[in-house]
C-alpha cells in the first residue's frame, strides 16, 4: 500500500493536545510496558469488542508479542499506511487508550476510518468524551463529498432510465456515506427519503455524526439553506449490542437476500441494513408503491471472518 489515500505532501502530526491535559502521540515499540498495563487491565472488555474479528487482545498476550505489534504499527505509520496514536497523561506515566486511523475499507466510503478505545477506568469519563469529540473534529472526520457526487450520478441515471427512486436505504456507521447522500440529494429538491440503518450500536453518536457531516457537506456544496431535521433519518433496531457482531436478523437477511436475489452481503454492514429494509417493507413503513434504491457498499470479503456462522445452507421460509 502507498500513501495515495493521503493528500500530496501531507505529514502526520506528532502530538495532539486534548482539553483534559492529556495528549496523543504516535505509538512506539518502547511503549510496550505502559501498553501492556493498559491493554491487559481492560482485556476482557477489549476482547468483547475486537476479539470476534481479530482475536485481540488474547488473554495470554506476552510483552514480546505486544512489542512486535507496536513496532508493526510504528512501521505502518512511517510508510503512511495507517496510524496508531497512544493516549497519555501529561508526563506519559500511563497509557490510557489508542486511536486508529486507517484507509477506508471501501472505496468512496470515507476519507479514512477512525476508531478508538480507552481503558476501563476511563469509560464514561471526561477523558473518553474529549477523545470522542476530537475524533469527531473536522480535521479527523471523514467527509461526505464523495457520496454527494454519487447522488448526482443517481439523478443522471434516473433521467436516462426514466425512473425515480423515492427511497434510498444505506448502512450507517461512521456517517460520511449517508451524510454525503443526504447533502447531495438535498440539492435536487425532490421528495425523496434517504434512510440510514445504524450498524454502529452507538446510535446517539452516529446520529450526531451524520447530522454534522451532512450539514458541513451541504455548506461545501453551496446548498444555500440549512438542512431540515426531517432530511436526516438514522434508524436503530438492527445493530445489536456491539459493532461488528451479527444478530439473528442479520443472519436471516444474509440468507434471504442470497436465496431470493443471489446477492452476497456481509454481517457487519449490509447484513444489518438489509435486515432494516426487510422490516420496513414488512411493517409498511416503505409501501408497495415505493421505488427503493438499496446502496450496497461492498464488504463481502468480511464473510470469510464469519464463516462459522454458516456451516450449512438453510432455506429461509417466507
Amino acid at each position: 500500500m502507498t500513501d495515495r489515500w493521503l493528500p500530496e505532501g501531507w505529514d502526520h502530526p506528532t502530538r495532539v493536545e486534548l482539553p483534559t491535559g492529556h495528549h496523543l502521540r504516535p505509538i512506539r515499540a518502547d511503549d510496550t510496558e505502559l501498553d501492556m498495563v493498559a491493554v491487559m487491565s481492560s482485556q476482557e472488555r477489549l476482547f468483547s469488542i475486537y476479539g470476534k474479528a481479530w482475536g485481540w487482545p488474547p488473554a495470554t498476550m506476552t510483552a514480546e508479542q505486544d512489542r512486535e505489534d507496536l513496532q508493526h504499527h510504528a512501521d505502518e505509520m512511517d510508510r503512511h499506511e495507517s496510524f496508531n496514536y497512544a493516549l497519555f497523561d501529561v508526563d506519559e506515566t500511563v497509557l490510557l487508550g489508542c486511536v486508529y486511523i486507517d484507509p477506508p475499507a471501501k472505496v468512496g466510503d470515507a476519507d479514512a476510518e477512525i476508531s478508538w478505545w480507552v481503558v476501563d477506568s476511563c469509560v464514561g469519563t471526561d477523558v473518553e468524551a474529549a477523545l470522542v469529540e476530537h475524533g469527531n473534529d473536522a480535521n479527523f472526520q471523514p467527509g461526505g463529498l464523495g457520496f454527494a457526487n454519487w447522488a448526482m450520478e443517481v439523478e443522471q441515471q434516473e433521467r436516462e432510465l426514466g425512473v425515480f427512486f423515492d427511497t434510498i436505504v444505506v448502512c450507517t456507521v461512521t456517517g460520511s456515506t449517508h451524510a454525503g447522500m443526504i447533502a447531495g440529494f438535498a440539492q435536487q429538491e425532490r421528495p425523496r427519503r434517504v434512510i440510514g440503518i445504524d450498524a454502529s450500536a452507538t446510535i446517539a453518536r452516529t446520529r450526531d455524526q451524520v447530522s454534522r457531516i451532512a450539514r458541513r457537506t451541504a455548506e461545501l456544496l453551496g446548498l444555500g439553506r440549512d438542512l431540515r431535521d426531517d432530511e436526516i433519518t438514522v434508524l436503530e433496531g438492527w445493530a445489536g449490542d456491539l459493532y461488528g457482531i451479527p444478530v439473528r436478523s442479520t443472519i436471516d437477511a444474509i440468507r434471504l437476500t442470497g436465496q431470493l436475489e443471489g446477492m452476497i452481503i456481509d454481517p457487519v454492514y449490509e447484513g444489518k441494513s438489509m435486515a432494516g429494509l426487510i422490516d420496513l417493507v414488512r411493517n409498511g413503513a416503505i409501501g408497495p408503491d415505493s421505488q427503493v434504491l438499496y446502496a450496497h457498499l461492498g464488504g463481502q470479503p468480511a464473510l470469510n471472518a464469519y464463516s462459522g456462522l454458516f456451516p450449512r445452507t438453510d432455506r429461509v421460509e417466507l
